[in-house]
């Protein structure tokens, strides 16, 4: 079941529907899969009930990201020194509100210019200062990006959480949330990385084949 997901994460194929369809028609496909060509393909019924049924949190695909990980440790591509870290919108129909943290301040306002909450008047003449659950945290990196040392690490994210994030979006199906509930998403992020992950390995590890002469 895990190893037809990758097929859908690696090439970008959404719909657990199509993704059966291009397996029944594509050879390698079914190589991978260790399906004969006269194999009956399963139905997407099975990858669909199995996801609701057998895996309802997301310790598989925690356990699969981190061996991959590992994997890259052990080939010397992953040392620990510097961790790069960034957030990205994912379009999910969910809630906004939810999480929000409302606190009722004084008439007079306590925002600042680098406060991350958002002030809402009401008909009682108070201000209401509303703050996402992270924001300290946020606020707490913030103060440790702008030091000399986080200055110098932060230039390098363009070139590594950004560009991970645009290859997740463009390749792998990354813009959108493909299912509902907060854990389904972190399966999807998990399997996601997971799935740049092996690219990442392959590329560094198995040297380019050499150009044929014309």
């Amino acid at each position: 079941m895990f190893k037809a997901l990758f097929i859908g994460y690696l090439f970008g194929v959404r719909s657990e529907r199509q993704l059966v369809r291009e397996i029944e028609v594509d050879v390698a496909y079914r190589w991978f899969l260790r399906l004969k060509l006269a194999d009956k393909v399963f139905d997407a019924s099975t990858l669909s009930q199995n996801r609701r049924r057998r895996y309802r949190d997301e310790a598989i695909a925690q356990g699969i990201f981190d061996r991959i990980v590992e994997q890259a440790i052990k080939a010397g591509l992953v040392d620990g020194t510097v961790l790069y870290t960034d957030s990205t919108h994912l379009k999910a129909n969910a809630n906004k509100g939810k999480y929000d943290l409302a606190m009722v301040a004084s008439p007079a306002p306590a925002t600042g210019p680098n406060s991350t909450g958002r002030s809402m008047p009401n008909a009682k003449a108070q201000r209401t200062i509303v703050r996402d659950v992270w924001a300290e945290a946020r606020e707490g990196l913030d103060a440790n990006r702008l030091t000399a040392w986080g200055k110098a690490v932060y230039r390098r994210r363009k070139e590594t959480a950004e560009r991970s994030f645009a290859d997740a979006k463009q390749l792998h199906g990354h813009r959108y949330a493909r299912f509902r509930s907060l854990m389904r998403v972190r399966v999807q992020c998990l399997l996601a990385a997971a799935a740049q992950n092996i690219k990442k390995i392959v590329l560094a590890i198995c040297p380019k084949p050499a150009p044929r002469p014309l």
